[in-house]
């Protein structure tokens, strides 16, 4: 049974906590904590999976109690909880969450986000694997963009629509964006799947703090392009993006799904960069067993990490909050029958359409021997649609990826 920590100076409002969330009891073991010092005290004689805290407390602020939490207890899911939404709160929180949710908040609403958070974690062995991933703040990006960014901001005539266009471009940047502005820290009243689209809305007012000041974008450092190219696992994400963006329209599928399609496919191996940044020593054994013994690229992942890299991004996308569509077909895109679906949804798109990009130029370096799970497709009444995908993803390759 997982265990769940509420801190927050006010009684009454644990109080209300304790009412509300009763009925979960069954599912989690739920502690509650009047003030940091309290919480404190609890870390040291319990072990947590996930502690939620209020922004503003006497003494010792939620800010410094998750950095606290983070530096001792990295593999804790921290989540804040507060009245607040200046800017000044979120550059406090934005490296030391996972997740922000402003108040007043359903606790219910609240306990199902933190349990799809921790859905995932379950399934990963490797314990330092799981406090990793809990402790990374942001995934590097490719150093061109990452320099063109950074450059276009400092700028006093820095425009939007420029730096937006750059971070679409990038996994790491798209992905840390989207989990900024899908934190209910902004109170949108809808979902966000486009980075450009997050970006105009973030302004230039909050991105500058965030990525000059507070760090949420990092430089990739490529030590030996050979074993992980940033270029490659570029253009194979955005191609897959786009490719699975033209499956579901062509499907006639909700713009809502549409967009997550496009997103789940640009993130879909966003654990391969994980891996390849933050354990690089063992990634490069990894990579050479792929490589030069031709080793099958999951077991030999499972092998060396526990895992695969599916399951790694999936993990820190859910971790991040981002929406459990893109979540569902990071984990599952390659072995999609494990999860049970009956109709087309963005798994379906992101699986095929990684697939037939591996068939063209724009593949994955060391995933290139991908298969179809046509008895699958079939059974969801889409066999007959490969051809014409695999016809007009060639088009777009020759085109220079774009569809019309």
């Amino acid at each position: 049974m997982r265990t769940i920590l509420f801190v927050d100076d006010e009684p009454n409002v644990l109080s209300g906590l304790r009412r509300t969330l009763r009925q979960f009891r069954g599912q989690w073991a739920l502690l509650f904590a009047n003030g940091a010092e309290e919480a404190v005290s609890i870390l040291r004689k319990r072990k947590l999976d996930v502690i939620v805290t209020d922004m503003q407390m006497p003494r010792i602020t939620g800010a410094q109690l998750l950095k606290y939490v983070g530096d001792k207890y990295p593999d804790i899911v921290r989540v804040m909880l507060s009245g607040q939404s200046d800017e000044e709160s979120l550059q406090l929180s934005v490296s030391r969450t996972h997740q922000y949710f402003t108040k007043p908040c359903d606790p219910v609403e609240l306990f199902q986000a933190v349990s799809r958070s921790c859905a995932l974690r379950d399934r990963l062995s490797n314990e330092k694997l799981k406090a990793l991933i809990s402790q990374t703040r942001s995934l590097p990006s490719a150093p061109q963009i990452y320099a063109k960014v950074v450059d276009e901001l400092q700028s006093t005539d820095a425009c939007l629509r420029t730096i937006a266009d750059l971070i679409s471009q990038d996994v790491a940047m798209s992905t840390k964006l989207l989990q900024l502005v899908n934190s209910s820290f902004f109170s949108l009243k809808r979902r966000v799947e486009s980075p450009a689209q997050a970006a105009a809305l973030l302004g230039l007012n909050v991105l500058r703090p965030v990525v000059l000041t507070v760090g949420i974008f990092s430089q990739f450092d490529v030590k030996n392009e050979s074993l992980f190219s940033m270029g490659a696992f570029s253009d194979h994400a955005m191609a897959v993006g786009q490719v699975a963006e033209m499956i579901a329209e062509d499907l006639e599928a909700p713009k809502q799904m549409v967009d997550d399609s496009q997103m789940a496919g640009f993130v879909h191996d966003v654990g391969q960069l994980l891996l390849a940044s933050r354990m690089p020593e063992i990634y490069e054994q990894m990579h050479r067993d792929v490589v030069e013994l031709q080793h099958d690229l999951y077991e030999s992942e499972d092998q060396y990490f526990g895992t695969t890299h599916l399951l790694v991004g999936a993990h820190l996308l859910a971790l991040w909050g981002l929406p459990q569509p893109i979540v569902e077909a990071v984990a599952f895109h390659a072995k999609p029958r494990e999860m049970e679906t009956e109709e087309f949804n963005p798994l379906v798109a992101v699986h095929v359409a990684n697939v037939l990009v591996n068939e063209t130029t724009l593949q994955n370096p060391i995933e290139v021997d991908t298969q179809l799970d046509l008895e699958w497709l079939d059974g969801l009444g889409l066999a007959d649609h490969v051809d014409r995908w695999r016809d007009r993803v060639r088009v777009m390759v020759s085109k220079g990826g774009r569809h019309e």
